[in-house]
């Protein structure tokens, strides 16, 4: 039982491993991203108000 054990664990450590994948053919295209979104006006407000609780609370 130990032996097929031991056989078993230097068969799996002998596997290698590649970080990054082998290259396959049609890899080079290119993609289009996505138009962003301009944030509105209440968006805006709403992250101002949040910096200026942060910047009232890193001060005390």
């Amino acid at each position: 039982m130990i032996i097929i054990a031991l056989v078993t664990l230097l068969g799996l450590s002998s596997c290698g491993f590649e970080a990054q994948p082998p290259k396959t053919g049609g890899s080079d295209s290119q993609y289009v991203l996505p138009a962003g979104e301009l944030p509105s006006q209440e968006e805006l407000q709403e992250v101002e108000q949040a910096k200026a609780e942060y910047e009232a609370a890193i001060k005390k």
